[in-house]
């Protein structure tokens, strides 16, 4: 009997053209956008490239000859799918629909929504969609966290101008971004208000393995509450400065850490020292790259 489909897959331009199905399309390079609305603009079009519906049909065409002609304008990526098997998948279920063994000239067209290839139904593509938003803004947030922890390099000289050189810096990193992370993570923190180089002393903390991230914010938070009430109720920004002065030198982080963790045998107070002098000499170097600029 004869197969339309088998004879056109036996010619030899053919063969070529179902070649290129071999490699599946690839969606936009995430790298290659820094705003989400156009990544999703453009991540919505990867999308809609593979749902599209089929071009009038021309005398002697079937599905083959539409796909591949969508093809050749560039409204499709003929590579995304097995151009054959959609072929007979979309005759087979044509056929049978109506009844029928041919295709006319007026078969095809967009107004015809039975030949449509639905790559995705509206639901599935929402779906990858926002998935791939969010795996977008995931990327996104993991580079400003990237960039609120200093330079490995940096982080490097400042621990050896501190008087901790032996201490690994990528490790000493690893943990800064750690500290930062849980913030992220249980809403403590979050993305909008990330600075580049804004890693804070408690950071350094747990960097150095004298807290675990949950430990600094337990104890964050027992100094804001504190602070509040020694503020009486009232904003500590309205008070008089001498009044702040007083609120803040009783209530500091490292006084708060001893009451807490006096059992772990910590010196508080030489610790804020110490990793004061690494947090200082970061600054130091950042101010002067920044003095001098590009280079």
């Amino acid at each position: 009997m004869f197969d339309y489909f088998q004879e056109v897959a036996a010619k030899p331009e053919a063969r070529a053209f179902q070649m290129q199905t071999d490699t599946n399309a690839k969606p936009p390079d995430v790298t290659k956008f820094s705003d989400v609305k156009e990544y999703e603009t453009a991540y919505n079009k990867y999308l809609d490239k593979q749902n599209f519906s089929l071009p009038e049909f021309k005398k002697g065409w079937g599905p083959f000859q539409a796909i591949e002609d969508l093809g050749k304008r560039g409204d499709v990526d003929l590579a995304s799918f097995d151009v054959i098997a959609e072929s007979r998948r979309i005759r087979d279920r044509e056929f049978k629909d109506r009844d029928s063994k041919y295709f006319t000239s007026h078969d095809g067209g967009s107004g015809e929504s039975r030949h449509e290839i639905k790559r995705w139904s509206d639901d599935e593509k929402k779906e990858k969609l926002d998935a791939a938003v969010k795996e977008f803004e995931k990327m996104q947030i993991e580079q400003k966290l990237d960039a609120t922890v200093p330079d490995v390099n940096v982080l490097r000289t400042a621990l050896k101008d501190a008087g901790l050189p032996d201490v690994d810096a990528q490790k000493f990193r690893d943990g800064i971004k750690d500290a930062i992370r849980w913030e992220l993570e249980h809403g403590t923190l979050k993305p909008e208000n990330l600075k580049p180089n804004g890693a804070r002393i408690g950071a350094y903390y747990v960097a150095a393995g004298l807290l675990t991230p949950e430990e600094l914010q337990d104890t964050l938070k027992a100094q804001k509450d504190l602070r509040d009430a020694l503020a009486g109720g009232q904003k500590l920004s309205d008070l008089p400065k001498e009044q702040q002065d007083e609120i803040y030198r009783k209530t500091q982080l490292e006084d708060i850490l001893q009451d807490r963790y006096s059992d772990r045998g910590t010196d508080w107070q030489d610790a804020r020292e110490k990793y004061s002098n690494v947090f200082n000499a970061v600054q130091k170097q950042l101010q002067e790259a920044k003095i001098r600029g590009p280079q």
